[in-house]
Parts: C-alpha cells; sequence; structure tokens
C-alpha cells in the first residue's frame, strides 16, 4: 500500500519549544490525533505536513525529521504567528466556521474579511508547496479539513500527477448562507476544492449541500449516477465517510446499570467544546425550563456537563463563555444542585460521565459528525436516550434510533424533545441503545482506508 502524505493544520502531536529542543506529546482528543490513530493501525508511518512557528521549524531542523515515539515523519510548514493568526482566527473561524455552521446571523462577517482571505491564501499556499516538493511523487495526499480548502487546486497546479483527496469534517452551510460571502471568494473556496480527485464529507446532507453550491456557483456539473463533479477537463468524486471513535474506548469500572439504582437522580450529560455551534446555552435553558415545569419529566432530574473552553483567543468565544458561565451560576442558584459544570479536557471523566447517563444531549446548531454522541453510545451503561440535534452528522448514523430535534434553535422543540427522552420507557431506550451500537458497528470504516482503496485505488 502506497503510504500517504497528510496535510492538517496542526500536527497530531503538541510541540513545545524548551532552549534548543522541541518536546513532543501526543494531542489529547482531536481529529489529527484520530487520523494519526487509524494510520498506525493501518501500519502506516505516514508524512505529516502541518503548520508551526518559525521558532519552531528552526528547532525541528535540529532534529531528524522521522518522530520515533509517534510513529510519523513531521514536514513542518513554517507559518508567521501574525499571518497564522488572521488566516485561522479571522477567515477560517469568523468567516468559514460560523458560515458552515448557520452562526452569521449572531456573528455577522467582519469588514476585514479580505484582507483575512489574503492571509488565508498565503496559509494555503504554503501548505501546497511544501507538499510539491514532497520526496516521492508517487504518495497519495489526504488534506484535511476547513482550514486548508484551497491546497488541492493550488497543488493541482504545480503538481498536475498527484493524486488528492480532500477530507471536511464540518457541516456545510446552506446555500442561502453561501450567498452572502464575497462572490468570488466563494468561487475560489468551491474551486479550490474542485482540485482534489476526490472529496469525502461526514454525511449525506453536507455532500449534498456542497454539489448543489458547485453547480450554481460555479460552471461545474453533477452526474448523480457516477457521484462525480465534471468542471473543465477535470472530474471530482463525491463520497461520504463518517469519522468513528476509537472502539477501544471504555468508561472506567465504577460505571453502573440503570437497573441499579432506579431511585438515583436521572442525569443528562453532554460533553462539548465551549464552541457557539455547540448551542450550550439554549440547551442550558431547555434544562432550566424542563425543571421550572414541576412535571414528571422534571422529577429527580441533573445535569452534568464537561466542556472544554476553546479558541479563547477569540472574544466571540470568551464571550460565549461567560454567557455559559452566568447561565450555569443562574440555573444552580434556582435549582441547588440540579446542575454541575466541568471545565478542561479530560476525556476519561468524558467517558464516565457518558457512561452514567439517563439522558445525552447534543443539541448543536449543526455539526459535521459529533464523535461524543457515539462515544456515549459505545460507553453508556443505563440505557440513555440520545437526544440529537437533526442537523448533525450523528444523526444520519443513528436515524430513528435518537429523539430527533428538527429546529436546534428553537427552545421549545429542544426542551419537548429532552422530556420526551427522558419519560421513555427502559425497554424502549434500550432498544435504541443498541440499534444505535449496531448501526455503529455495521458500517464502521477507517477512514483512512477509504481513503487509500476506494478513493485513490489499491
Amino acid at each position: 500500500m502506497r503510504v500517504p502524505v497528510f496535510a492538517t493544520i496542526r500536527p497530531p502531536i503538541r510541540l513545545e519549544v524548551v532552549g534548543n529542543r522541541v518536546k513532543t506529546n501526543r494531542e489529547k482528543s482531536s481529529v489529527t490525533n484520530l487520523l494519526l490513530r487509524e494510520a498506525l493501525a493501518s501500519d502506516l508511518e505516514p508524512s505529516w505536513y502541518s503548520s508551526v512557528t518559525p521558532t519552531q521549524a528552526v528547532a525541528l531542523g535540529r532534529l531528524p525529521l522521522q518522530v520515533a515515539e509517534h510513529h510519523l515523519c513531521l514536514e513542518p510548514v513554517a507559518i508567521e504567528e501574525n499571518i497564522a493568526a488572521a488566516a485561522y482566527n479571522d477567515f477560517a473561524t469568523r468567516v468559514l466556521w460560523f458560515a458552515h455552521h448557520d452562526l452569521l446571523r449572531d456573528y455577522p462577517l467582519p469588514s476585514t474579511v479580505m484582507d483575512a482571505y489574503s492571509a488565508f491564501r498565503q496559509v494555503n499556499n504554503a501548505f501546497a508547496c511544501a507538499l510539491a516538493n514532497h520526496p516521492v511523487p508517487s504518495a497519495p495526499v489526504i488534506v484535511n479539513d476547513y482550514q486548508l480548502m484551497l491546497v488541492p487546486s493550488m497543488l493541482r497546479r504545480l503538481r498536475p500527477d498527484v493524486r488528492i483527496v480532500h477530507v471536511s469534517y464540518t457541516a456545510i452551510a446552506p446555500l442561502l448562507t453561501l450567498r452572502q460571502l464575497p462572490f468570488q471568494l466563494l468561487q475560489d473556496l468551491i474551486e479550490g476544492l474542485l482540485g482534489a480527485d476526490t472529496l469525502v464529507f461526514m454525511a449525506d446532507i453536507w455532500a449534498s449541500r456542497f454539489v448543489r453550491a458547485a453547480c450554481l456557483f460555479t460552471s461545474a456539473t453533477y452526474d448523480r449516477a457516477a457521484r462525480v463533479l465534471r468542471h473543465g477537463q477535470r472530474a471530482t468524486r463525491v463520497c461520504v465517510q463518517p469519522v468513528f471513535p476509537d472502539p477501544a474506548i471504555v468508561p472506567s469500572p465504577h460505571a453502573t446499570s440503570s437497573d441499579d439504582h432506579p431511585k438515583e437522580p436521572r442525569v443528562v450529560v453532554r460533553t462539548d467544546r465551549l464552541d457557539p455551534a455547540k448551542n450550550i446555552l439554549l440547551g442550558l435553558h431547555a434544562f432550566a425550563d424542563l425543571l421550572r415545569a414541576k412535571d414528571p419529566a422534571s422529577s429527580n432530574l441533573c445535569m452534568r456537563a464537561r466542556l472544554v473552553p476553546t479558541r479563547q483567543d477569540l472574544p466571540e468565544y470568551r464571550e460565549y463563555a461567560e454567557k455559559v458561565y452566568e447561565l450555569a451560576s443562574s440555573i444552580s442558584n434556582e435549582f441547588p444542585g440540579a446542575l454541575t459544570l466541568l471545565l478542561g479536557d479530560d476525556h476519561r471523566n468524558a467517558l464516565n460521565l457518558l457512561a452514567d447517563a439517563d439522558l445525552i444531549l447534543a443539541n448543536s446548531v449543526a455539526d459535521g459528525m459529533n464523535l461524543a454522541v457515539q462515544e456515549g453510545v459505545i460507553v453508556n451503561q443505563r440505557a440513555a436516550a440520545v437526544v440529537l440535534a437533526q442537523n448533525t452528522g450523528a444523526a444520519r448514523l443513528f436515524g430513528g434510533n435518537a429523539v430527533s430535534i428538527a429546529h436546534s434553535v428553537s427552545l421549545s422543540e429542544t426542551t419537548g424533545r429532552m422530556r420526551e427522552g427522558i419519560t421513555l420507557s427502559l425497554s424502549k431506550r434500550k432498544a435504541m441503545l443498541y440499534r444505535a451500537r449496531l448501526a455503529l458497528s455495521s458500517r464502521r470504516t477507517s477512514l483512512v482506508d477509504r481513503c487509500l482503496t476506494e478513493t485513490l485505488g489499491p
């Protein structure tokens, strides 16, 4: 099997410059770490192109490129910190992330969007140039996520011979939202992806949205039978391949069955990054409304939330986090002991919370997949009901085996679906959880293997 070349905006390991040396540690919970785990499971030791600071690049230059303890060959792409910040914060997050997750109502496009886009282009071009000089010409290139949307077309111009896959882990914005972007910018982004031989999306809904956008905003046409976008002399295959959590994950031995203590509090659990796209504020409001109703659904009910602060260098994220903390404090004052808020990236603790949940909540505005819900389905020991926003990739996996929130921005609907989930009979919850697990196990395919076999050929 040909050893692939990966490109991710961040490396799958943490780099820390200490004096003139670089210390490395495995990332805890990230898509890049998931990719590395899958690559190693396939007995691959891939080359991995990721952005680093100039200081890190200099320090890495003193070391062998092979990072032996992590079984990968790290190829640093040095990016000036001000350019990296403008590309990632001001464009990839404030424009692409907010657009793809339908958040432009709350976070309008910044006036500096085109300046930020210039930095975004510089970063993508730096990756394309580095990948074009990879020493193994036949190595397939797997480019990852929205931060590197322009790389496929840029690399294609430099290396027409190379085989390129681009994987999108995010949701894809609806057409009405995409229309808010400057037209030339939107065309550039779509045509950037069309430089790939294959595009991989997490769910059919996101693939369909991209296809419609490509046909509407560029000259591309779609061959539905072949699942191919044709544009000029080129053809780009469109496929769907979800990502899955590590099947070996298990909770700590203390996790208990729902039959062990039926009279103890019924627990609502959510584990999420503290991101506006995750819709945490509305979920907390819905929980509070459920408690205020004082009906059988709210009896003996509590919530435990493990939240991971993210992108705290951005004021939008700091302000959102503060609103979550304030609301959580208000709920705790009104209903003492009903809400436990835990902060920080503690994956083991998150799994234990999910194992002991009676209801798992994921009410994202939009979500490419949502691995936390999948993990909850795997480890849960109490026949939890899953209440899940329809606008997520995970909802496509579980189908009718989750209680679906059709309009995740609706407080009344979210409250109603939580009430429905918590009042389901034990037998119904057990059956739904069993079928959800079956859906995961029956469709489980390694993303890396899919890219290398179905999309790149043997």
